[in-house]
């Protein structure tokens, strides 16, 4: 009988999960005219750390002006408003190993392994991006990112990747 490796099976989980851990969404007005729109003003930045705002306001002018858009400081046919939160959570996680040797005659050494416990910070991060209508207020795009797994050594590279994924479906078509 083929022997069960449950060390296996949790490397296949995670190696097929791993995808489902940054999410990038975005919605829009379908019946608005984007070819009215080439200007843009910003509005409110909320995140919790100003060099994160500064990062996510250049990467988006980046996206905008590369799509031939024209950042105004005010008066902007439309206006983006970004509100973010990352957050950090302490887990503990318990590991048991069981190897299964069958040592000795009928000595019952069968089942013996090792484990470990300890604790990990998880860090997750979530933003919302608008674009309003300057002059209706009307709401005409929306991206939101995930990441239930950010790494903050990692984090400001990926958010760049992820921003660039959102406006890569700006203006909608």
């Amino acid at each position: 009988m083929k022997k069960f490796y449950p060390a296996a099976l949790l490397f296949a989980s995670l190696a097929l999960s791993a995808p489902a851990f940054a999410s990038v969404q975005t919605d829009y007005d379908h019946g608005a005219d984007y070819t009215r729109y080439k200007t843009y003003s910003w509005g409110q930045v909320k995140v919790e750390d100003s060099a994160m705002a500064d990062r996510i306001k250049t990467a988006i002018d980046q996206n905008m002006q590369a799509k031939g858009w024209q950042l105004v400081p005010n008066g902007g046919k439309t206006t983006i408003f970004v509100i973010g939160q990352v957050t950090s959570e302490k887990q503990l996680e318990s590991t048991y190993w069981n190897i299964d040797t069958h040592w000795g005659n009928n000595w019952n050494w069968n089942a013996w392994g090792w484990g470990n416990t300890g604790g990990f910070v998880t860090t997750s991060r979530a933003l919302v991006f608008d674009i309003f209508d300057s002059s209706s207020h009307a709401l005409l795009f929306r991206g939101i990112n995930w990441d239930e797994k950010a790494n903050s050594g990692k984090n400001a590279n990926q958010l760049d990747k992820d921003i660039t994924k959102i406006f890569s479906r700006f203006p909608p078509k």
